[in-house]
Parts: C-alpha cells; structure tokens; sequence
C-alpha cells in the first residue's frame, strides 16, 4: 500500500527540550478514505482491523525510562510517558467531522465549563472584582461514568482531595506551581501552598542595596541569592569548589551550609567577600548580595479558601486569581489532571527530611490508571506495558466507537538509536526516529514523517564577567565571551542554512526564539510570527527590509566585531596580548553529530577571525557533559544549545523561561534586574523583563487586546536577542519512519491534534498476522 510523505506536529506545551508535558503525544487520525483492511490485492494477508477478539500492540520504545509518574510530581518526558495513556483530562481534543479541524471533547467531564463569575463577583475571600462579568469562576460537570482502574467510581471529593495534595504544604510538589502561577491560577493557590514559610527579602533589590544594617541581615550558601543570578551556591560549589577555599585551606560552604540561613557576624562577611573575590567579583559590597532580612512568616491558611470547591456530587466549581478565557480554560484542562488514587497516595506517604513525599507513581503496585491503558508491567531501564482499562468508561458509553483500537502498548528502552532502527527493520518497533547519518537510505520512504515542532535550539551564552574570569587559566582567556560584540560576532559567524543542512536530519534554519508554530490567536489560527509585530522584531535585529532577506550570517561584520571586542577588552586589561581564547561548549554526550556541530561552529569562527587580532586564537573546545543544563545555570560554561518550545497556543508564556531564574540557562543574564524599553500604543515604557513578563502574563496586560499583547511580546524577543546572550540556530523538525502495520488514515496536519494519536490510529494487520508478515520477509522488513 502506498502511502504519502506527510508533516506531523507534536501537541504543544512549555517545556525545555528533554522535558515535555503530559499530553497525548503518539499521532495518528481517523481518516476520510481507510482502505481496506480484508480483500487487498498488494497485502492478501491482511485481517479485519474490527475483529472484536484480536489483539493490536502497539510496539513503541523510549531512550530512559521515566522515575515517576505521580501527575503531582513528574518531570520529564520519559516521566510523562505512561501518563499519556493511563488518564485523561476533563477535556480531550478530537477532529470534527471534516478531519480538519481539532475540537475539544468533553471527557472526565461531561459537558464544557459554564461561567459563572457573576455570583462571584465582589467575593472578598477569592478576591473576584465587584464588576467581574466573566472569566474568574467556572462550574464543570462531571462524568458519573468515570472510574479507577478497579472499579471505584471517580467523584468531586476525588478532584478536591487531590487538588490539597498536590498544593499540600507539606510535601513541596514540583507541579505545584502548575495552579498557583501561569494561565490558569486557583485562587489562593499559592497563599496555601506557601502558608507558615518564612519571607527573606534580598537586600540588593529594585536596582540597589537596601538600606539594612549588617547586624539585621542573614545570609546563605543553600538558598538562591543575587550573587548566583537567583540560584544557590550549592550548585556553583557542586561544580567548582575552589572559590568556597579560604587562603588557610578552609571550606567556607562546609562552614555555612548545615543551615539555610545564618547571622551576618563580621568574620562570615569576610569569607563572603573572600567567596566573591575569588569568583572575580572585587566590589565591597558583593557580600550583601548573599543577604537578606528576615519579615516574618506567611500567614496560616485553609483548604476551604483555594479557588477549587466542591458544588455537586459530581460537580466542582473553579474560581480564579485572574480571568481566562474560555478557549485557554478548556486548553489548560486537557490532556491530564491532578487526580490521584487516595488509598494509593496516602498508603505510600513517608517524611523524607523535613517534608513528606509519596512513592504514588513509581511501579505498578503504586500508581491507579483511570484512562483507556493501565499499567501492567513496568521493569526499570528494560520494559513497560500497558493493556486496556476494562473499567475506563469510554470502552461502554457509545461515545468513543471505532476508537483506541489498539489493545496493548509495549514499550521497550533503547538507549542508542541505531539499535532501535534495527529493532524497526525487524517489525519489533512500530516507529523509530531518524538522525541526519540515516537520510541517504530513507529520506525518499513513504513511511517517512517529518515533524516540525515549537522547539527553537540556540546557542546560549555565559555572559557573566565574574564567572568566565573565575574559569580561567594563565594564558588562556574566557572572559572576552562577556562583550556583547564579541558574542553578536559569533552569532554573525554562523551559517544557520549550512548549519542545519549540513548538522541536522531536516531541522530548518531558525532566527527567532519563537517559530512560526505558536499561535496567538486559537480563533483564527495567526502565527506570532507571520504577524507584523513579530516580523518587525526580527527584521530589526537583522537589520532586514523584509524577513525574507534574513539570513543572519554576516562574516564581514563578525570580523569587525571581533576585532572591536578584542580591542575594548585589551584596553580594559581583560585581556593580554598573548592569551590564547578557549570556550568550552558542552554537549550531552560526544557522538558523532556533536563532533560535527563543534567541528562547524569552530570552521565558521576560523573564517571569520582570518585577517583579525584573533586568527589563530580561538578554540572552541568540546566537552561532553549529560548534566549541562544544570551546570549552565551555575555558569560553569561557555557554551551550550539551548531548546526550548511548547505551548504553541500561548507563545506569551514562553517568555517565562527567559525572566524566571528557575528555567534560565543564559548564565549572566538578569531578567529581574536589566530593563527593556517597548513603544505599547505610542507610549514608550521601561520595565525590566522579570515586570513585562509579569504584566504580559499575570498583570495588566493579561486580558488586553491582541494587538497590544504582541507589540510586548516582539519587544520582549527582540530585547532578549539583542543582548545576544542567546542567538537561534535552528528549528526543530523530528523525522522518523512509521510501521507498515499501522495506519495514519488523512495526512493532512491539523493543528494540536495533528493525527490523533492513539486515539484514532488504526492497524493493518493483527499481532498474529503481524508477526507472520514479519516472519515471512526475514524480519528485514523494506522501507
């Protein structure tokens, strides 16, 4: 059976690469014209794909296998994984009746929110503005039918009793923050999650020291500070320990660390300079910049008063801290929830130092499937399997018919990825992705699937002066890397069409830190970047008549930067005159793509210093590291790649990752503390870009108009790459072969939904007849 090349798009959401959300992300869709499965002259062997009593497995794999899968605490994509097949959402997304267009399907609730804001309205203890009319407060029914995997019957209380777990105090869960901030925020989330903390305010804020007397300060080495770029001098110490040494040899973050805060006495002044000076900060002062003042303790607070409650047996109401339209509410509640089993989660509670953590989620005797799979086996770094639900609902209510035609899916971990193409040739897989070595064999396939995703991969920058310094060698200089014209040369150096035709699979050349898969408006499908704000921004930065003259290659120019930086650097004493330029780029492991990214980027930075103060000076030095994320944001780098992407449908929340010190990689870069100037409707206004975030997301811009919220998302991109502590190399397009025995009946690309996952994929041949087709040609299937 012939099939067609076709484009397939990842669900969206806001992840750092390696780490993805819990939406459904297998594809595949119902389609208008599913060929026969019996009676097919190229394939006689084929079964009917409705045989009620066959089996149909799906045999996918993975590089890691996940650590948890507790909604409450997951983190990665290998942890989301089992979670796209053993629960869904209050709302599921389907094809209307065209296969055109993705829908919301109403799934653990049984019909679409209705607002009712106005009997909220004035409400003092959810703080409801008096003249709200819409978008705060949201009454959901839910589906009666709903079930755990062993028949218990899922209702209100379950929604509430999971919802004061995962804000419990107590236990500190990572997604926690996934209601209490962002689009979609309970009200009094955050109040109740944070009740009885201590509040330290930093003493260097808005832009200055505070005026505090030493005696009234408290430092620490555990917690983030300024001095680190809000992170902890744990993590810096962790990579480096040499700066924490005083000149008799002592560990000062030994001395420090058995507690989170200490008093500032005269003698920890002098090792916090002692700390500072060696890291190549001399200011005086820096040590305040370890400090805080102690303001008491947030006040106690009760369940009773989040913005989660129960209305009805089977029936919660949802008030909100800010309003949400109805497109963004459905948006956010699809795809999973907080449910969790409470026999399960409480059974497998257990204190681990000062707060409490659960096991829920992390084997099959653990966790509670309440989706159309359960889980069945889980064997670490070798094997999961999921099998139906027989008590998910969907397999009885006459809503779902010719749907989740698979029965089982098999999931082996493969670490390397030639093993898992021979797994694939082999029929054992029923999906493999493909690198850039494999494109000669099978670029021309018609199993083939290109997949462009929100994902932008950049190279990032350490840009902090005092880090690069403190990494330092006699004779070999880093600290250049801190001028900007040294970094806008680099990014000049770069080929990105080279690049991504001669580094990647079918990765395309990339120049925004958001491509053209984010989508501003859900209502007419707008690109943030085909809009005129978002066009602007980047014709700006390249000083481009139109974005399609944008190349941002520019070797002539980069030699002028370069030879400026060198110079302003020499005149400054941050460099001698001999010293030679080494920048460590880290990479996850040192393969062969690596070894050809390294080797590219340092062929361009050689073309481009030929003639300059620096040819022959600068190498660019790889070194393999699986934990470089963590190291960038403790500035203990030159160089990364950098991807981010997700949430396509709300390209504003990207700029989270740029302005929250917890998600920032740009080591150097102060979102909090450098400002950014943006024209909003004729007024030029200064904020810095932690407060345009802020406005943009969570402030006052939160329900302005479109117009309005895209001049200040342009603004904020091009703020950010104008500093060139980041600069985009490419976009993200996963390329991979699919199964012969399984089908993708339309290939037309629909976006959030794409091709319909599981949900809607359906099979050429049983397990049985698989399996035989595959003994037949030798288990050397051709595609």
């Amino acid at each position: 059976m012939k099939r067609k090349k076709i484009f397939k798009v990842l669900r969206p959401m806001l992840v750092l690469m390696l780490v993805l959300s819990m939406m459904i992300s297998a594809v595949g869709c119902k389609g208008k014209d599913v060929p026969s499965t019996t009676g097919d002259g190229d394939d006689p062997g084929k079964v009917d794909g409705n045989q009620s009593n066959a089996s149909y497995t799906y045999n996918d794999y993975m590089a890691g296998s996940p650590k948890t899968w507790n909604p409450h605490e997951w983190e990665t994509n290998s942890d989301s994984y089992i979670m796209t097949y053993t629960q869904f959402g209050l709302y599921e997304y389907g094809f209307n009746e065209t296969y055109d267009k993705y829908v919301f399907v109403p799934e653990m609730a049984v019909d679409f929110p209705v607002d009712i804001t106005k009997e909220y309205a004035g409400n003092e203890v959810y703080g409801v503005p008096a003249d709200a009319t819409e978008g705060y407060a949201f009454k959901i029914a839910l589906n009666e039918k709903a079930a755990w995997e062993n028949g218990d019957k899922i209702n209100a209380d379950n929604y509430i009793y999971s919802m004061k777990q995962m804000l419990n105090p107590e236990m500190k869960n990572y997604r926690a923050s996934s209601y209490y901030s962002g689009t979609l925020t309970l009200a009094n989330a955050e109040d109740y999650y944070k009740q009885n903390e201590p509040i330290y305010t930093d003493i260097y804020k808005d832009d200055a020291y505070r005026d505090v007397a030493d005696s009234d300060m408290k430092f620490s080495l555990t917690k983030p500070v300024v001095f680190f770029n809000g992170d902890t001098a744990k993590k810096y110490y962790d990579s480096d320990s040499s700066p924490f040494m005083d000149e008799a040899g002592n560990d000062l973050f030994a001395k420090y660390s058995s507690q989170d805060y200490n008093d500032l006495t005269d003698e920890a002044k002098k090792d916090l300079l002692t700390i500072a000076k060696a890291i190549g900060d001399t200011n005086p002062e820096a040590y305040k910049e370890f400090c805080f003042t102690y303001d008491g303790e947030r006040e106690s607070m009760d369940f009773e008063k989040v913005g989660l409650k129960k209305t009805g047996e089977y029936e919660i109401t949802l008030i909100l801290s800010k309003p949400i339209t109805d497109f963004y509410l459905k948006y956010n509640l699809a795809g999973g929830s907080w449910l969790v089993h409470e026999g399960l989660y409480e059974k497998n509670k257990k204190e681990t130092g000062d707060i409490i953590k659960t096991t829920y989620g992390t084997s099959v005797d653990t966790y509670m499937s309440y989706g159309p799979y359960k889980l069945t086996e889980y064997q670490q770094d070798k094997q999961i399997r999921m099998e139906r639900n027989e008590n998910w609902y969907g397999y009885t209510d006459g809503k779902h018919e010719g749907l989740f035609q698979t029965t089982a899916i098999d999931t082996q971990i493969v670490p390397a990825q030639a093993t898992a193409l021979q797994l694939f040739i082999q029929g054992k897989l029923d999906n493999v992705d493909l690198i850039a070595e494999d494109m000669g064999t099978y670029r021309t396939s018609d199993y083939i699937l290109y997949t462009p995703q929100t994902y932008t991969s950049k190279f990032t920058f350490n840009s902090d002066k005092a880090a690069l310094k403190s990494r330092e060698v006699p004779g070999v200089n880093r600290t250049i890397l801190a001028y900007k014209d040294f970094r806008k040369a680099f990014a000049l150096s770069i080929d990105r069409q080279e690049f991504a035709a001669q580094c990647t699979a079918t990765h395309v050349a990339g120049f925004g830190l958001l491509n053209n898969l984010y989508i501003y408006d859900p209502e007419t499908g707008s690109s943030y970047r085909g809009s005129e704000q978002g066009k602007q921004a980047l014709m700006k930065l390249y000083n481009a008549d139109s974005v399609d003259d944008i190349t941002g290659y520019d070797k002539v120019q980069a030699a002028e930067l370069f030879t400026k930086a060198y110079n302003d650097a020499l005149a400054a004493g941050d460099i001698k005159a001999g010293d030679k330029i080494e920048l460590e780029f880290l990479v996850y492991k040192s393969d062969e793509s690596y070894v050809k990214i390294v080797n590219f980027v340092q062929d361009a930075i050689n073309a481009a210093i030929v003639g300059t103060p620096l040819e022959n000076k600068v190498t660019i030095k790889m070194v393999p590291d699986e934990d470089y994320y963590d190291h960038a944001k403790q500035g203990a780098f030159e160089i990364i790649i950098s991807t981010w992407g997700g949430s396509g449908m709300d390209p504003y929340g990207l700029m989270e990752v740029y302005t929250k010190y917890e998600s920032l990689h740009e080591y150097g870069f102060k979102p909090d503390i450098q400002k950014c100037t943006i024209n909003v409707n004729g007024e030029e206004m200064t904020k810095t870009f932690l407060e345009w975030y802020e406005a943009l997301c969570n402030g006052e811009y939160v329900t302005a108009d479109p117009d309005t919220k895209l001049q200040i998302l342009a603004g904020m991109e091009y703020g950010i790459l104008e500093t060139y502590v980041t600069t985009p190399i490419y976009y993200r397009t996963a390329t991979s072969l699919y199964s012969q025995k399984i089908e993708y009946p339309t290939y037309d690309f629909v976006q959030i939904i794409q091709f319909g996952g599981v949900r809607y994929m359906t099979y050429n041949y049983t397990d049985a007849e698989w399996e035989k087709y595959c003994s037949d040609n030798n288990n050397q299937l051709d595609y």
